[in-house]
């Protein structure tokens, strides 16, 4: 991906913020077709699920998550929020709340919800009816 432009044939260096921008050395398309979508790219380049949405977001782009890409971000709200707790521990009332964030914020359907907080279908099918 990387030096796919030639070096030599570089008639005008393009800098933003004062760094070589990429268009300089990398063939773009060439480069985009490596990847199928942004998450594929994201996922190559790294696990940091708040990132890929951003870039998704960016770009116009949904992107559903797996249960894997969720639930480390179910054990990073512990971390931050309540203290390293499991989720097994913390209280009805923050299971809710992080099941809301996973509804909007990552695209989390009912199901996958129910799976990841352990919570019943019920509860979370009242709490985000389905469209139709």
């Amino acid at each position: 991906m990387f030096c796919s432009a030639l070096l030599d044939k570089m008639e005008k260096v393009i800098l933003v913020d004062g760094y070589v921008s990429p268009l300089c050395f990398c063939a773009i398309d060439r480069a985009e077709s490596f990847f199928r979508n942004s998450r594929h790219y994201f996922h190559s380049v790294s696990r940091n699920i708040e990132s890929s949405k951003d870039i998704a977001k960016d770009i116009g782009e949904n992107l559903f998550y797996t249960d894997d890409d969720l639930y480390g971000h179910i054990r990073m709200i512990c971390s931050k929020r309540h203290g390293g707790q499991s989720i097994n521990a913390i209280s009805f009332k923050d299971k809710m709340e992080i099941a809301k964030e996973l509804h909007f914020d990552f695209n989390a359907g009912n199901k996958q919800i129910c799976r990841l907080l352990k919570m019943d279908i019920q509860t979370v099918t009242a709490l985000f009816p389905k469209a139709f």
